[in-house]
């Protein structure tokens, strides 16, 4: 009977999900490798930069708008209706998202000159198109994992993975382009990506997009500093590096940043499959439902947090002999970012109770706060401790962003008791 749970616990949405988006997320982490080889520390840290700006850019085109797809979607109480109302919003962010990769190809054209390796005009439309191709392809993700089509879901993010992984080792390794097949190839994929997520987009039932239009952005614009914030609580360490010329150490702690991504990837696949659970105990229960379900939730953050770093940390010696001999002392800094991950469990559980109260500009706050804290902290500590300085203003400031959004969940469920 144990097994039969097991199996069917194994073959649930959440499980399925959960193991499909590490593996996506994997392909940046396989080709690790061969990158140490084929790039010098130099190089692997600019590389690193890019990925980053991609990142970032990727939601600023958007508008922060695949934040609103999720919320649409559980927001009708008829799902065939939230289906319909999410397509409109997912047509939307394409609309916006390739304006405003238009707009900035125009003024890299213009402005942008020669620059070194990272800031020149080849480098910066390969971002935008790899930022531009990323905004788009997360909307089936995001819609089939709120529909709980785990399957489709995962056979998406298995072509992520197929893309990533084969145009790293095609370009870097098969065809030696070095420092710029890597980032060709990372542009390449989610240009391949963005265009099969248009397809999905285009096959949606939707409303027409006007008169969602200000809505969707008003719900969704309050995110944009929100992932910025993130994303600069999460690299801003690595830029600073760069900035003070500790090259060194920036490829090196950015690697270490990679041998640790596993535990983020299960900490935030985890994150991503809960939230269709939570969507439904909101459509079902309200605030309510998803404060009652808030202490086992937090514990299975701590176990996705815990178990995948105690297991790196375990396996040090087989990423010492997979990477090249000049990235070695990456390893030095692995304990410590495990330890600086530990706060993520408290802030991502109670992230979900925020969002579902609809009081999305908190989140914001919480994480602009973070950001400028742990901004200052390394500004201070990176001159003096280098890449140490910046794992210790990490810590610090993910202690602070789960603390703030702790005190304004418990605002958020007394209020709703007080309903």
């Amino acid at each position: 009977m144990n097994w039969r749970r097991a199996a069917a616990a194994l073959r649930s949405p959440s499980v399925v999900y959960l193991i499909s988006s590490v593996l996506a997320r994997t392909a940046s982490f396989v080709l690790v490798p061969l990158y140490t080889r084929a790039l010098t520390v130099r190089e692997y840290g600019d590389y690193f930069i890019f990925l980053t700006a991609v990142a970032l850019t990727s939601t600023v085109v958007s508008m922060g708008l695949a934040a609103a797809i999720p919320r649409y979607y559980f927001g009708e109480s008829d799902p065939t209706e939230g289906l319909r109302s999410a397509g409109a919003v997912a047509r939307l962010l394409a609309v916006v998202t390739f304006a405003s990769a238009a707009c900035i190809s125009a003024l890299v054209l213009l402005c942008a000159g020669a620059g070194d390796q990272l800031w020149n005009i080849r480098t910066l439309l390969l971002g935008v198109v790899a930022s531009s191709g990323m905004a788009v392809s997360g909307v089936p993700v995001a819609l089939l994992k709120a529909q709980k089509k785990a399957y489709s879901a995962s056979c998406f993010q298995m072509v992520q993975f197929t893309l990533t992984a084969a145009g790293g080792v095609m370009l870097v390794g098969t065809l030696g382009r070095g420092y710029f097949g890597a980032l060709e190839a990372i542009a390449g994929a989610n240009c391949v990506l963005g265009i099969l997520a248009l397809g999905y987009i285009a096959s949606l039932p939707a409303r027409a997009i006007k008169p969602v239009a200000a809505d969707a952005l008003r719900f969704a614009v309050p995110f944009v500093p929100h992932f910025s914030a993130q994303w600069a609580l999460a690299v801003a360490d690595r830029w600073l590096l760069k900035w003070y010329g500790m090259e060194g150490q920036l490829g090196q702690f950015a690697l270490a940043g990679q041998m640790i991504s596993p535990t983020n990837m299960v900490v935030t696949s985890w994150n991503d499959a809960t939230s269709a659970d939570m969507g439904d105990k909101f459509r079902e229960g309200g605030i309510g439902a998803i404060g009652r379900a808030l202490p086992r939730l937090r514990l299975t953050y701590l176990v996705a947090t815990l178990v995948p770093g105690l297991i790196t940390i375990l396996l040090i010696p087989v990423g010492m002999w997979l990477v090249g001999d000049s990235f070695h002392g990456a390893f030095a800094y692995l304990p410590l970012l495990v330890l600086a991950l530990m706060p993520n469990a408290l802030y991502y559980a109670n992230f979900h109770l925020v969002f579902f109260a609809g009081r999305s500009g908190f989140v914001g706050v919480a994480t602009v706060l973070a950001a400028a804290l742990n901004l200052a902290a390394n500004v201070v500590l990176i001159p003096a401790m280098g890449a140490w300085g910046a794992i210790t203003a990490q810590l610090f400031a993910f202690s602070c962003r789960a603390l703030f959004l702790l005190a304004i969940g418990a605002r958020v469920q007394r209020e709703a008791g007080g309903a």
